[in-house]
């Protein structure tokens, strides 16, 4: 008798088969498309600065991507389909949080947000200065 040699592709569709069969889950594992951000913990940024953000989405066999969008006063730029940049507004009266999304394109139920909290600048109000020269360092105590 001859020896046979069988092999099999498993694709995600024979994957989810067997789990049906043998463990008696239905569908898709909760997080088998999730996309995932980097950073993925809150960001805080000063007024006018920047936060760099890259997306994968898990098991994309595509690699589509995702689309960004943003909710509140920053933009986004330099968008493609695995990262963007946030730009905080450029002068803020006081803290404010926006949110990154990022949605699959494959899986458009699956997205991912990143909050930013932007801080404004430390304001420094004095009621007099003392005298100065031209061409000189100029010095103060602030207290």
């Amino acid at each position: 008798m001859k020896n046979r040699h069988f092999s099999f592709a498993w694709t995600c569709a024979s994957i989810a088969t067997v789990c049906f069969l043998l463990a008696g889950c239905i569908g898709t594992p909760t997080k088998f498309h999730s996309v995932v951000l980097t950073p993925s913990a809150p960001q805080t940024v000063d007024q006018g600065g920047t936060v760099n953000i890259s997306a994968a989405v898990l098991n994309d066999t595509s690699s589509a991507g995702v689309t960004w969008s943003v909710s509140g006063s920053g933009t986004l730029s330099a968008t493609t389909t695995t990262s963007a940049t946030y730009s905080a507004p450029a002068s803020v009266t006081s803290s404010i949080t926006d949110t990154v999304t990022a949605t699959s394109v494959t899986f458009p139920s699956s997205s991912a947000s990143l909050k930013i909290t932007v801080v404004r600048a430390p304001a420094i109000t004095t009621t007099s200065l003392s005298a100065a020269s031209i061409g000189v360092a100029y010095n103060a105590t602030v207290s």
